[in-house]
């Protein structure tokens, strides 16, 4: 299912990966190290997609000059604020893109 950054926070995006899971209640948004670890024996369970990197504050990253920060906290779908998503690669993209979330579990 794609979606966009605003999804009612980490919650949200922990609450969409439980049903995209079957209902696990360990199911949760992947972190930037299951993705690479997944992505080291290739084993993504989709082909891109959003991910969590935890640089949730102003103190954030920057790729590209544009900083990234989960879409703050995956609360707004603004295209001046900016997350990152999996696509072979790590890739910055804008809260309004809809991609799906990748989910680990």
């Amino acid at each position: 299912m794609a979606v966009s950054g605003s999804n009612n926070g980490y919650t949200g995006m922990k609450t969409l990966c439980q049903q995209t899971c079957g209902s696990s209640p360990t199911a949760h948004m992947c972190s930037a190290e299951e993705v690479i670890r997944l992505a080291s024996v290739g084993a993504l369970a989709a082909p891109h997609g959003w991910y969590s990197t935890g640089t949730g504050s102003l103190a954030g990253g920057s790729i590209n000059g544009q900083y990234y920060l989960d879409c703050n906290g995956w609360t707004s779908h603004n295209t001046y604020d900016h997350a990152i998503y999996w696509a072979g690669q790590a890739l910055t993209g804008d809260c309004s893109d809809q991609r799906p979330a990748l989910c680990c579990d």
